[in-house]
């Protein structure tokens, strides 16, 4: 109730009869920005799956007493203080460990029955929660007026679509998915302000991937119109995280194998995968050809060392592949003068001679 509060939604508690010692059922409303009345809508009536024990099935050990009958009975736009859980923070960390939530349920999903029409249908709501829940830290509007709902936002609402069910279905009581509810607790506490490129984005890259998992069980439903409708909001998304991703992306002059050249960086993708090949092995034999194809070249010592190597290699590789046409040739450019100017530089140094020898052979060797 505190986060919907905090979302601009009005909330208010319907009790049971006879006092105010028991909830039953609630009802939202948007708050309205001109001051007229808002309108109220019944949990139900929002849909089959949002009345309150449907929602309280979701949740752990959640009986609406102590600090929720506190909240329950505050005013309906009026919020307590946030508790231990809700409280922003930022953890690189802890993204990685929502992208890995979000694999998990992906993962639960393809091993799902597609007979097992509820389990989709919470799979379908859990995905929705969780694209929510990062819509409100990424796409939220700034004080200038500008940003707001964009591509994360349309796919949550898609997604939310195809999670409603008919009033039967929605009275089969689903277990609630623990991976869930832990990723949007990670996507709501972290801070907007946290490192975009690598953080966030990690996460919704796997939305994504879990988008694609659900358009494919609606596509063998034949229920092709929410197939297309996700497949249009997921590559959507995806572009725009390409874009991000281009645009957040360094220098190459402070990328990590940035100045070498296209030709450098295939063959030393093919040193280092050879490299994973023989450390992998039970008696690595020494890196000849290694040694042989880069000079002053170190092997790497352990297998997991050469992965992170190649990985690195194969990440500049892909980076440049997606770069645009313009700031890849601009690279090139920059990496091509500045070799010049290094081999100028080298030739212009003076060259030392030597002075006439005292040993064997004479004068002047």
């Amino acid at each position: 109730m505190r986060r919907a509060k905090a979302c601009g939604v009005l909330v208010r508690a319907r009790f049971a009869t006879g006092g105010c010692d028991r909830v039953v059922g609630y009802s939202a409303a948007l708050r309205p920005a001109d001051g007229r009345a808002p309108v109220w809508f019944g949990g139900g009536k929002l849909a089959a799956d949002l009345t309150l024990p449907q929602l309280r099935q979701q949740w752990d050990d959640v009986d609406g007493q102590g600090p929720a009958l506190a909240e329950w009975r505050r005013s309906p736009e009026a919020a307590g203080l946030a508790g231990p859980g809700e409280r922003a923070a930022v953890d690189v960390a802890e993204w990685k460990r929502a992208a890995q939530l979000v694999d998990a349920v992906r993962e639960r999903l393809e091993r799902t029955p597609d007979g097992d029409v509820a389990a989709w249908r919470s799979g379908c709501r859990g995905a929705a929660a969780m694209l929510a829940a990062l819509a409100e830290r990424v796409e939220k509007p700034g004080p200038d007026g500008t940003g707001g709902p964009g591509p994360i936002a349309a796919l949550a609402d898609r997604l939310a679509w195809s999670a409603q069910a008919l009033r039967a279905q929605a009275r089969v009581p689903v277990p609630a998915r623990a991976e869930v509810r832990a990723a949007t607790r990670i996507i709501i506490a972290a801070a907007r302000q946290g490192p975009a490129a690598a953080t966030w984005m990690l996460v919704a890259t796997a939305l994504v991937l879990l988008a694609a998992t659900i358009q494919t069980w609606h596509r063998r439903h034949r229920q092709h119109r929410q197939a297309a409708t996700l497949s249009t909001h997921a590559d959507a998304l995806a572009r725009e995280l390409r874009r991000r991703r281009i645009a957040a992306a360094p220098a190459w002059s402070a990328r990590r194998y940035g100045a070498f050249p296209d030709a450098h960086l295939k063959r030393l993708s093919a040193v280092l995968t050879d490299d994973v090949a023989r450390l992998s092995t039970p008696t690595p034999a020494p890196s000849r050809a290694a040694i042989l194809a880069f000079p002053g070249y170190r092997a790497p010592a352990t297998a997991e060392e050469a992965r992170r190597r190649l990985a690195a290699v194969t990440e500049e590789v892909d980076l440049r592949a997606a770069l645009p046409a313009g700031r890849a040739a601009q690279e090139h450019t920059e990496r091509t003068e500045r070799a010049h100017a290094q081999q100028a530089q080298r030739s212009s140094r003076p060259k030392l001679r030597g002075g006439p020898s005292h040993g064997r052979g004479g004068r002047g060797r």
